[in-house]
């Protein structure tokens, strides 16, 4: 319970602050400091850097010289939906563990239920799949728009140099990009497990149970499985930086149809 409300002593916490949304140099400086003191309880001390990929060069590189040489008995936890965007240096230092983000009760973008509803409607036909299309773009498009606000309206009291401002609104994107494909995946997989005979309480989305199940009967278990490798596909396309819109219009209309 201390962990979740954020106030075990042993327990230490930065997330971006300001409206820029960046991890200061000073921030790091005191988890560092936080983390070399003697633990409360456990023995251990732990630090949580949420939206990692947020730190700054300046707050990266002191970072990296405590991944090369923690603390005794110290665990440090990095938690972003943009590996990419971190330094190579310290991403070589670290443990990659693939979270899910997507159980039910976490907080939700405001284009969430949007993109659940396009997953909700069968593509059976061309004329379907050509349709979603349209409406994955269009959700894309939206997001973009939305992020881009967001940034400009965060930077507006600041001095932001024009290509800052563009590399920031381009994570923006990316992180909500990566979020909208990580549900894509989740949704496929649970068609694949109730196509297995899964139970309601393994899945990403246990309130849609009743449609995963529709679909899985509709789509069988082979099929299904071949669905969540090509959305696996497309991620890894993503991940070399593939057009977005070729990789949504095309891949996951195309070829995740559920009658074929």
């Amino acid at each position: 319970r201390l962990v979740d409300e954020k106030t075990h002593p042993d327990v230490f916490w930065i997330e971006p602050e300001s409206k820029s949304r960046i991890i200061q140099a000073s921030q790091v400086r005191e988890l560092i400091q936080s983390l070399g003191h003697t633990s409360y309880e456990g023995g251990w001390k732990v630090a949580v850097v949420l939206e990692a990929d947020r730190m700054m060069e300046a707050a990266s590189n002191i970072f990296l010289k405590t991944l090369e040489e923690p603390p005794p008995h110290s665990m440090v936890i990095l938690v972003t939906e943009s590996p990419q965007a971190l330094l190579p240096t310290i991403v070589s230092r670290c443990q990659r563990v693939t979270v899910s983000d997507t159980a039910e009760g976490s907080d939700r973008p405001e284009w969430w239920e949007d993109l659940i509803a396009l997953l909700r409607t069968p593509a059976a036909t061309p004329a379907a799949r050509i349709q979603r299309s349209g409406a994955f773009k269009a959700l894309l498009d939206r997001v973009r728009e939305q992020e881009t606000d967001a940034e400009k309206g965060a930077d507006e009291e600041e001095d932001v140099d024009k290509k800052v401002r563009e590399a920031r609104i381009q994570a923006r994107v990316l992180r909500s990009r990566t979020l909208m494909l990580k549900a894509v995946q989740a949704w496929y997989r649970d068609v694949a497990a109730c196509a297995a005979g899964a139970d309601k309480k393994v899945l990403h989305f246990p309130a849609e149970a009743d449609t995963l199940r529709v679909r899985a009967e509709s789509v069988g278990l082979d099929r299904a499985v071949r669905h969540v490798r090509e959305v696996e596909t497309m991620s890894r396309s993503l991940e070399r930086a593939m057009v977005e819109l070729s990789v949504f219009e095309v891949c996951l209309p195309g070829r995740l149809g559920e009658a074929r």
